[in-house]
């Protein structure tokens, strides 16, 4: 059985030590950490350095204390510089789960929001369904876009070009029967000027019923909102 937990420790620890890494020590005030059932909320003091936006964060590198950061990177506390956004979001995809939040941030903070509820049982299956240490080896990049595809959303222009490569790596093609139809729900490329879109059979239902009919395991969910992967009846 393989449990998820609410919250990942790894996603968790890279954003307490890039908030301690990365706020202004001009600034009077401490980093806090609040937890809330479902979700984990970081908030340590001035913006982002110059440069750096909550669209461009995971693109552009711009340490504001860089022998700090150098540090704590040698000594094995954080990734060297630039990766720790990339390994929050790389995580977050992967376990189905909602991506980081910067959305609060301004000039005088940096605020971040981890939500720890699987947003769609049927994308970690269609994770699942590529094979785990395939998965692992994805760029950023490409989990964002099995992300804004698996939500109806278009892809962004700097990743885009990224969908037809994913395609002609086999990521639209299962090699169980039962599964090619879902992944290939997932992965269609649609729209004008190149744009990335689920395409017109991309119907959720559709394709959580191939993903259901594929062998595989069962998602529930218990009490302590942990999602959980159980073996099929009779198996």
């Amino acid at each position: 059985m393989w449990d998820i937990p609410t919250f990942s420790e790894p996603v968790v620890r890279e954003a307490v030590l890039n908030a301690v890494c990365h706020r202004d020590y001009r600034l009077a005030g401490s980093v806090f950490v609040r937890q809330f059932p479902e979700r984990i909320e970081i908030v340590s003091p001035g913006g982002f350095p110059p440069g750096i936006t909550t669209e461009n964060i995971l693109w552009r590198q711009f340490p504001r204390n860089r022998r700090l950061a150098e540090a704590m990177a040698r000594c094995g506390l954080v990734e060297r510089a630039g990766q720790g956004a990339d390994k929050m979001f790389r995580l977050s995809i992967r376990e189905g789960k909602p991506l980081p939040d910067f959305g609060g941030t301004d000039a005088h903070q940096v605020s971040l929001t981890l939500l720890g509820e699987i947003r769609d049982p049927v994308f970690l299956r269609f994770l699942e369904a590529i094979g785990k240490e395939r998965v692992a080896s994805f760029a950023v990049a490409d989990l964002l876009v099995l992300d804004y595809v698996a939500r109806g959303l278009p892809v962004p222009a700097e990743i885009k070009e990224r969908g037809p490569q994913l395609l002609g790596a086999g990521v639209g093609r299962a090699g169980r029967q039962g599964q090619a139809a879902a992944l290939q729900a997932l992965l269609q490329l649609r729209g004008p000027q190149g744009a990335l879109h689920p395409g017109a059979g991309a119907r959720p239902r559709e394709a959580e019923g191939a993903l259901a009919a594929a062998p595989g395991a069962l998602w529930q969910c218990d009490h302590s909102g942990v999602r959980r992967r159980a073996p099929r009846a009779g198996a």
